[in-house]
């Protein structure tokens, strides 16, 4: 009998065949039921739940099914398609087993919650079969961040899913990919695209185990750079990294690349949000040798740190921030925060922009502290202060919180002091800037900016939309930019915003640039921007002059009318009507109907300027007399004539603009020019002279030629003739010259061509009398000769004669200067100045034009200095140019008869003086001068000088160490006085003696009244204190000066070297008179005057330079001869 197993065994069996039937039998009927897409749709929808639902469907399974509308709801995700295809085998699909021949999924959009649950990671047990899967038009939603335009070509089987192709774009990022995923990893590689900050990069990814992996290199706003990175189990390290540019404009457009050689960002850390996560790293960026920086940073629960250090150009710095309360419970938190900056040497501003300059300095620091980031509820304070240099620093204190800031500094530096307060309190505005004091100061651009006793004070007012500023100040001597003021004062008004609103006042005094003064300048402007009337007013050498007009700045736009204009001088002179001018960046200055005229002269002008050469130009000048050029006080040579010309340069740029000009009864200082014309065209780059012609006396001068300039690079070539003109009248352009006539002949060539200048031709001047006052000469028989000489130069050969000298000079000229050696003998010179004599030079002017260079020597044969001359000469205002920029090196000698005069002293000197000067500074002399004869007058009484020495030890103005002695004897009187001198010339220090010994104030007595101070005070038998001594001592004081009175004027009449008159003991006049009659013989007679009085005659030949022999006669017998040795000093 069988068990209950085997029992139970049989019938399950049977059971089970019975299944299969029956489940075949239900299998085929469903077969034939579902294969009506309806009825799959409603099944869908019936028994899903309501999690997939379709609107719509049609096909079968052999065929494949569409389905329309489809949606589905999960705990995990909402989707929805607009169409879904599905087609597969059928018996697989119902097997249990799911394999997908083609599945297409059209326009599909999913939406994951803001916060889902945890998902079960790890590669998927089993996947469906996926031959070809197709997504189109797809995009994701979550937490309102969408990823659209998906589209994807991918396959699966039971190990993993093949990415043939995907694309899809995240906030204007665009991505593009291939890759596998399976159970044994992932790997990824494509394309990714950014156009808002003009990134791109190729990357790849991979995953392996749990450890995923990424790598991208390509470039941010046109700078090379590479990123990559690791991530596992939560924790993540990456490195970023530039090369050539950190693009700061990839944050905003506004800001400008950096260029560096190499950047490097690198961190690590764990989790991504950020109430949990936690990082470090590291950042270094080295822009090129010696300017570097680098430091590190940290993350962690709400709580942020920085730390940094720099160099650049040679400065150094370091900065530290921190921030905590960041993201409490994973929102943004109270936050507290601080940080500090400490820079030295320099700011560097260039960091931030090319065209800044970096501001030096010896340091700064920064520090603050606060709670809160956004602007409506943040609040802190903080400190900084900066060091220039030693005696320049600034300091001050800042604070803010809702609705309120306030800033406190000051500064000192260069003598100049200045404080800051301002503040804001609920849109009020508040504050008060002063500053005082002076100094110079330079930028960095050749210029520089001086003030003397400047004070300054503004107030701040109004609100934050419509601030107010009132300021006024005044300064002593400025300048600035080529321009010098003796004083200037200013005020301003200026409320801004919607409504804005200004007052501006500035005076000027002593206003000049170069050698142009103006007495005063005023000018004042008021209104708004958009519309607002201005006015300058001018005073120079007592003209005044004065312009009014109105402007508007509107949309980068500056337009003006000038609707007034009046001269002091030349009241006649108006505007024909008012002239229109704008100005703007792209469109440049623009002026049209600008018009002055007087009476029947007019002048125009218009045209439209971009660049240095104008788009358009027009200009006419008619009827107009050069006098007025004369009364407006524009020039001293009182110009006369009347002119015509005019300019045209066409705004369509066809053809080239022209110019005219002509002028008849030509006239400067009263000395007639005759007529002039002349004519040609100009265009970009260059100008043509078609004819130019100058005629005067029945001469004539013409010039023709052409001068460009392109590629950094200057051409011309001009050809000038002359026949037969006397150009003597344009020596009113020079006042040191005096002419009759300087006649002209020939005809030269100059051709500048690769930067040489060569010159071919000849020309010829010629002027039977020639006056130059500045070497005080007047020549006769003076004749210029210019012809070409070799390579770039010109050769110069002139002559001319004075009185039995000559003077010549020759040498070659060239565009970079002169190589003249001039040569003169026996020229004799008389200067204003009280300087005359005869003089033979050998000299070499050299050098360039801009700094030429005078060397040589001078000879004085025979040389006068009258003092008394020299004290009234008024030196010209202002040395030229070419003398300031001109160094020397001239060696002065004189071996005798060079005669120093001053009033009644009269002085023979020898010796040499060297004369430097370099380029830019003052003239100083350098050497010794030696007494040789002579006499000094000391109160009333004449010093025969025994001996004398300058020295000169280049000082200006001039002060020589001196050494002189002298004495004061007379026959007949019992008592000889010593006078002797030393120290320097402007501060001697002067002892007097005598033989026999007395005290000073004896020896004073006896010079002024003949007698000793003791014998004044002790009288004799009754007589009186007053004696002949008295009477004598004024006598020659007298005496001295009807000496003084006849050098003056015989001496310089009768050639005298020597006048000298004094009274005797016996109230008897004695006169002296004594020159040079050779260059080697000196001779003197002497005489008393009155009955019986004596006569002398004394004679000096010099032998040697330091021998000579003197004799001696007078009329009572006595006859001396000496044979004498000079060492500089008789």
């Amino acid at each position: 009998m069988a068990g209950p197993s085997e029992h139970r065994g049989g019938f399950l069996k049977k059971r089970r065949i019975f299944l299969l039937f029956a489940a075949g039998l239900s299998a085929a009927a469903a077969l034939t039921w579902f294969a009506q897409a309806r009825l799959l749709v409603a099944v869908a929808n019936r028994f899903s739940g309501g999690s997939v639902r379709a609107a719509s469907a049609e096909g079968t399974l052999t065929s494949g099914i569409h389905f329309y509308g489809v949606t589905v709801r999960t705990r995990e995700f909402r989707g929805q398609a607009a169409e879904v295809f599905l087609r597969g085998p059928a018996l697989k699909l119902l097997s249990g087993r799911p394999e997908v021949d083609e599945l297409r999924i059209v326009s599909p959009r999913i939406e994951l919650p803001a916060a889902g649950g945890e998902g079960q990671g790890g590669f998927p047990a089993r996947l469906p079969v996926l031959r070809l899967a197709l997504i189109s038009g797809g995009s994701i939603e979550a937490a309102g961040k969408i990823v659209s335009g998906i589209n994807s070509r991918f396959s699966s089987t039971e190990k993993g899913v093949e990415i043939l192709s995907f694309s899809g774009n995240y906030s204007g990022l665009s991505a593009a990919l291939s890759g596998t995923y399976s159970a044994s990893g992932a790997a990824a590689g494509g394309l990714l695209d950014y156009p808002p900050a003009k990134a791109g990069a190729r990357f790849n990814y991979a995953l392996k185990g749990e450890r995923h992996f990424f790598a991208a290199k390509g470039g941010i706003a046109g700078a090379p750079a590479e990123f990559s990175g690791e991530l596992e189990n939560g924790k993540w390290k990456a490195v970023l990294s530039f090369k050539d540019a950190l693009p700061l404009n990839a944050l905003r457009p506004s800001f400008k690349p950096v260029a560096i050689r190499a950047a490097v960002i690198s961190a690590s850390g764990r989790g991504y949000s950020p109430g949990t996560a936690s990082l470090a790293g590291k950042f270094s960026v080295d822009e090129r040798p010696g300017s570097a920086a680098g430091g590190t940073f940290s993350f962690s629960r709400g709580r942020a740190g920085l730390r940094g250090a720099y160099s650049y150009e040679g400065a150094s710095g370091s900065f530290e921030a921190s921030a905590a309360h960041l993201v409490p419970d994973g929102k943004l938190g109270d936050i507290s925060w601080k940080a500090a900056l400490l820079l030295k040497d320099l700011v560097p501003l260039g960091a931030f922009h090319e065209s800044l300059q970096p501001f030096r300095l010896s340091s700064a620091a920064f520090s603050a502290s606060g709670r809160g980031l956004s602007p409506g509820a943040a609040s802190g304070s903080g400190k900084f202060s900066i060091a220039e240099k030693p005696g320049s620093a600034g300091e001050g204190t800042f604070s803010f919180r809702p609705g309120a800031a306030a800033l406190r500094a000051a500064y000192a530096s260069r003598g100049v002091t200045g404080s800051l307060e301002a503040a804001a309190e609920d849109g009020a505005l508040s504050g008060k800037f002063l500053a005082a004091g002076g100094g110079e100061y330079s930028f960095a651009d050749g210029g520089g900016f001086s003030v003397r006793e400047a004070t300054a004070s503004c107030s701040l007012g109004g609100t934050a939309e419509a601030p107010s500023f009132d300021c006024e100040g005044e300064a002593g001597e400025s300048s600035a930019g080529g321009f010098s003021a003796d004083g200037a004062r200013f005020s301003a008004a200026v409320t801004a915003g919607t409504a804005d609103k200004f007052k501006f006042r500035l005076s000027l005094q002593g206003l000049s640039r170069h050698k142009t003064r103006l007495d005063s300048v005023l000018f004042k402007a008021g209104g708004s921007l958009l519309d607002n009337d201005f006015s300058v007013n001018t005073v120079y050498g007592g003209s005044e002059a004065g312009l009014e007009g109105s402007s508007s700045l509107k949309n980068g736009v500056w337009t003006g009318e000038l609707k007034s204009v009046s001269f002091s001088l030349v009241p006649d002179w108006r505007f024909c009507s008012p002239a229109s001018l704008s100005y703007s960046r792209a469109g440049g200055l623009a002026v049209s109907g600008f018009c002055l005229s007087a009476g029947a002269g007019r002048i125009g002008f218009s045209g439209v300027f971009r660049n240095s050469f104008p788009e358009e130009f027009h200009a006419a000048v008619t009827g107009f007399e050069l006098s007025e050029l004369g009364k407006a006080g524009l020039t001293s040579l009182s110009p006369g004539g009347l002119m015509n010309a005019s300019a045209d340069y066409p705004s369509d740029k066809t053809g080239a603009g022209t110019f005219s000009l002509s002028a008849g009864g030509l006239e400067l200082k009263g000395m007639q020019l005759g007529s002039a014309e002349a004519g040609g065209t100009f265009a970009p780059g260059i100008a043509r002279l078609t004819g130019a012609r100058w005629n005067i006396y029945g001469g004539e001068a013409s010039a023709s030629g052409w001068v460009s300039s392109a590629g950094g690079e200057t051409g011309a070539d001009f050809s000038v003739k002359a026949s037969s003109i006397n150009i003597a009248p344009l020596a009113a352009l020079l006042p040191q010259v005096s002419a009759g006539e300087v006649w002209a002949d020939g005809e030269s060539r100059l051709l500048l061509s690769a930067g040489t200048l060569t010159s071919s031709g000849e020309m010829n001047l010629f002027a039977p009398r020639l006056g130059l006052a500045t070497l005080g000469l007047r020549l006769d028989n003076v004749r210029v000769r210019f012809r070409a000489g070799s390579l770039s130069s010109a050769l110069i050969s002139a002559s001319g004669r004075s009185d039995g000298g000559i003077i010549i000079a020759e040498g070659p000229v060239s565009a970079s200067g002169p190589s003249l050696r001039i040569k003169a003998s026996d020229l004799p010179f008389t200067h204003q100045s009280g300087l005359s004599g005869i003089a033979s030079a050998d000299l070499l002017l050299a050098g360039s034009w801009s700094q030429s260079e005078l060397s040589g020597t001078v000879n004085l044969g025979e040389t006068r200095f009258e003092m008394d001359k020299w004290d009234k000469y008024e030196s010209p205002k202002g040395r030229s140019r070419f003398y300031e920029a001109m160094s020397m090196d001239l060696n002065i000698a004189a071996e005798r008869n060079a005669w120093y005069r001053a009033n009644i002293n009269s002085v023979e000197v020898k010796g040499s003086l060297l004369l430097k000067k370099d380029h830019y500074r003052q003239l100083v002399p350098l050497g010794t001068l030696e007494a040789l004869k002579g006499y000094y007058v000391y109160l009333g009484n004449t010093f025969t000088l025994s001996s004398g020495r300058a020295t000169f030890t280049g000082e200006n103005p001039p002060d020589p160490e001196i050494a002189v002695a002298a004495v004061s004897e007379e026959r007949g009187r019992p008592l000889k006085v010593y006078f002797n001198a030393s120290g320097k010339s402007r501060n001697p220090v002067i002892a007097l003696s005598s033989d026999p010994p007395m005290e000073q104030r004896d020896i004073i007595s006896f010079l002024v009244t003949g007698k000793p101070l003791y014998e004044i005070y002790a009288p004799r038998n009754g007589a009186s204190r007053e004696s002949s001594g008295d009477s004598v001592a004024a006598q020659n004081l007298a005496a001295g000066y009807l000496s003084h009175q006849a050098a003056s004027t015989l001496g310089r009449k009768l050639d005298i070297d020597v006048i000298n008159l004094k009274v005797t003991a016996e109230k008897q006049a004695d006169i002296t008179l004594g020159r040079y009659i050779t260059r080697d013989l000196f001779v003197s007679y002497g005489q008393v005057l009155g009955q019986g009085g004596e006569k002398r005659v004394s004679a000096e030949y010099s032998i040697t330079k330091h021998w000579s022999l003197e004799g001696k006669n007078s009329s009572d017998g006595r006859y001396v001869a000496d044979l004498l040795f000079k060492f500089g000093i008789r």
